[in-house]
């Protein structure tokens, strides 16, 4: 199974988000029509946060990794997550991009400190990030065999939206003709019942 775990933002905040892909893509349409055709732009349903890309792991970890995360959850000592929308960008950059997102802020690092604990316990199951945690959603990604250039789209003026995170998700992502789709495997409430 191919596995991660992410904050799923509620469908208000994706009809918003799509609203800033659509801004985009007139921008890119204007500057040159071509670049649209360069790029798979990412479905309203996918948008998310990843928090951690686990990968290939076997089903029978799957249980494992939900009760870890559920632990981890039962002990997080700062509840909800304030998120809000920062600005576009590209990985690795605007002049040779392979992947274009909509950064997110979140002003007091909660989200930070949800990562790094994420990642201390996936460590003990042989799992270990690779790169420096940003906070980000996928709007699109540019065709392996393309090559672009988006310089000039970083000041794309857009309204700031925001939305706050009661959860995380252990997810799925099965790929098939078109791509990849998406499916909750299990749900950890960052706001814990009050007694």
């Amino acid at each position: 199974m191919r596995v991660f775990l992410s904050i799923n933002p509620p469908e208000t905040f994706r009809a918003d988000v799509r609203k800033i892909q659509d801004l985009l893509r007139t921008k890119l349409a204007l500057k040159d029509a071509g670049i649209l055709n360069s790029v798979r732009w990412e479905a309203v349903a996918k948008f998310h946060i990843t928090l951690f890309f686990i990968g290939d792991a076997d089903s029978s970890m799957i249980g494992s990794f939900s009760s870890e995360m559920k632990s981890l959850a039962a002990q997080n000592p700062y509840g909800e997550i304030q998120l809000t929308s920062d600005r576009i960008d590209a990985f690795p950059n605007f002049r040779y991009p392979r992947v274009i997102v909509l950064k997110m802020k979140n002003e007091n690092g909660k989200i930070f400190l949800l990562s790094e604990q994420i990642n201390q316990r996936l460590r003990k199951f042989g799992f270990a990030s690779d790169k420096r945690f940003d906070p980000h959603i996928t709007l699109g990604r540019v065709k392996r065999e393309k090559k672009i250039n988006l310089s000039g789209i970083a000041d794309l003026k857009m309204n700031e939206i925001s939305f706050t995170a009661r959860n995380f998700c252990l997810m799925e992502s099965k790929i098939n003709k078109n791509g990849s789709e998406y499916s909750v495997i299990n749900e950890f409430g960052l706001v814990q019942p009050k007694n």
